[in-house]
């Protein structure tokens, strides 16, 4: 997936074109230092096992993904077809956003003392970077403070969240009432059936148990020339 790469202006190619062009400039890095940003990872905890991504989420944002692998071969169109299909089916209410819409129950602790309530959620999603995919980027405060995270408690309807896009696509918030917001630099969240279905970076996980989200070590990422 190049969701990472994109929000962090690395730009477009075919992975060999790009390994090819790094590697031409490691090589002549005395004479043009490589460029690089830095951004933060998460440390997602479930247990005893600790992970690391830029983008956390759970309820649509799984659903979503699941959908997307069910289509046939990752890539671009097919993320964009899905997108299409899923907007078409939450108009007339269709069987797939039924699936992909699976609400999230449980409830989110931030670590200055806020509680977000037990209730049903669309997403409970988060990241370092402020883009989700296909140039939406609903992170809008991930950049806000260093050691930071955002972190969105989407409680809104599927509807909602479509009318929404537009505003999420130019980084702006949704509309009020339809979502809890915080730059916490550690939340817990647990699932009111005890099971945590989640994605990081684009894989998907399951967990008995609550999951712990936290800022992780800084990584610089080096913009092929």
């Amino acid at each position: 997936m190049n969701t990472v790469a994109n929000s962090c202006g690395v730009r477009r190619g075919r992975p060999e074109g790009l390994l090819a062009r790094l590697i031409r400039a490691y090589a002549s890095r005395a004479i043009c230092p490589l460029e690089n940003v830095e951004r933060r990872v998460m440390r997602m905890e479930a247990g005893d096992k600790a992970s690391y991504g830029f983008i956390f989420g759970t309820g649509i944002v799984y659903g979503y993904l699941a959908e997307y692998y069910r289509e046939g071969e990752p890539s671009p169109m097919v993320a964009a077809k899905t997108l299409a299909r899923s907007i078409g089916s939450t108009f007339v209410k269709g069987e797939m956003i039924q699936r992909m819409a699976k609400p999230f129950r449980g409830k989110v602790t931030l670590d200055d003392g806020t509680v977000w309530p037990e209730r049903d959620y669309l997403t409970v999603v988060g990241a370092t970077i402020d883009q989700i995919g296909l140039s939406f980027r609903p992170f809008y405060r991930s950049g806000e403070e260093d050691g930071t995270f955002h972190l969105l408690g989407i409680y809104g309807s599927a509807f909602q969240l479509v009318c929404d896009l537009p505003r999420i696509q130019q980084a702006r918030p949704m509309r009020p009432g339809r979502t809890y917001d915080g730059i916490p630099r550690r939340a817990t969240i647990e699932s009111a059936d005890g099971t945590m279905r989640y994605t990081i970076d684009g894989d998907l996980h399951e967990h008995k148990g609550a999951l712990t989200l936290s800022t992780g070590p800084k990584v610089k990422i080096v913009l092929v020339p």
